[in-house]
């Protein structure tokens, strides 16, 4: 299926359903033919940047935004305010299935997972936020490593959604 876009290259969006008609028992549940866009919304009460990873059931960790060629600009949230992330398609769900999750990191100063997640024995502690520490500390195995803490004075919060991903001929 070829997406639509409009004359800034977003994604054209016609069809919307009722969320609550993908829950069972309480829990979301997609398959290869659901297509989402995601909707971001401060709740905080600063103004914040986001990432998203995703855990997939098997285990890999992705760094699903920021993508390549995202600017910090688009991951901003300000109180109070929805965003959807431009041209940010989650096009099918695919194997393997189970139960698959989306953290989104929200925190006051722009930060990026994406360099933690993918090119992790590359990366220089000095240059990172304190979250960023975090994260890369915890694909060393070991815990109470001296970078495993967030300080006080920095803040964020984070948020789950976890579904179910489902073989459609079941």
């Amino acid at each position: 299926m070829k997406k639509k876009t409009d004359a800034q290259n977003n994604f054209i969006v016609k069809d919307t359903l009722n969320i609550e008609d993908l829950m069972v028992n309480g829990k979301l549940h997609v398959a290869e033919n659901d297509y989402f866009m995601l909707k971001i919304t401060n709740t905080g009460k600063k103004n914040t940047y986001f990432n998203i990873i995703e855990l997939q059931p098997d285990g890999i960790i992705t760094a699903t935004l920021p993508q390549e060629n995202s600017e910090s600009r688009e991951l901003f949230v300000k109180v109070g305010q929805s965003i959807t992330p431009r041209n940010f398609l989650i096009a099918g769900f695919y194997p393997p299935y189970g139960t698959e999750m989306y953290k989104v990191f929200a925190t006051p100063k722009p930060i990026n997972l994406t360099p933690i997640i993918t090119k992790r024995s590359t990366l220089t502690k000095g240059s990172m936020s304190d979250l960023e520490k975090v994260v890369l500390s915890s694909y060393g195995g070991t815990r109470g490593s001296e970078n495993s803490s967030v300080k006080k004075k920095d803040s964020g919060s984070t948020y789950d959604l976890t579904f179910i991903i489902k073989d459609k001929a079941k």
